[in-house]
């Protein structure tokens, strides 16, 4: 089953790719593990997959630590509190949610530590929801501007959540 539903993934980017005229190579399809245990993140790695994403720190570092094979690329794709930045740092491969100068100094200081770079995409608040994170849209480029200064992260893109609807 996670192998056919892999596959029409692929097919519907490849269908989407094409249509707008962009290469695929330039897509990354990520697999989000919430929820899901190990052994379906092993069979998962067996059919191919190398990028997976987690919106809890515990989680992900459970997860990471049974598996440990470093040609896998873990994503934080929550909400992450500064205080959580430690246990992640030292091997994330994304972190999908910055949403503050405070965090990107966090990230920036414990990336040094470990003598690496962090991408990150800059998270922003595009809709009115309180239950949804990031910058206000109209900040956006400063904080962008900002993010540059750092030397051990780096601005990889913006991240955003559209509203909650029923009419997609």
């Amino acid at each position: 089953m996670i192998a056919e539903n892999l596959l029409k993934i692929k097919e519907n980017v490849a269908d989407v790719c094409q249509r707008c005229q962009r290469n695929i190579d330039e897509i990354t399809i990520v697999a989000v593990t919430k929820i899901f245990p190990v052994e379906t993140i092993q069979e998962t790695i067996r059919i191919g997959m190398k990028e997976f994403g987690e919106n809890f720190v515990q989680e992900l570092c459970a997860k990471k630590e049974q598996i440990p094979d470093e040609n896998i690329h873990w994503h934080f794709i929550g909400h992450l509190q500064k205080n959580k930045v430690k246990y992640i740092a030292p091997w994330i491969t994304l972190v999908h949610s910055v949403d503050s100068i405070s965090l990107a100094e966090e990230l920036n200081k414990r990336a040094a530590q470990t003598m690496r770079k962090i991408n990150v995409l800059l998270e922003i608040h595009t809709t009115n929801e309180p239950s949804k994170y990031g910058i206000r849209h109209e900040h956006t480029l400063k904080m962008a501007q900002q993010l540059q200064e750092f030397q051990h992260i780096s601005l990889q893109g913006l991240m955003t959540m559209g509203p909650l609807s029923d009419n997609p």
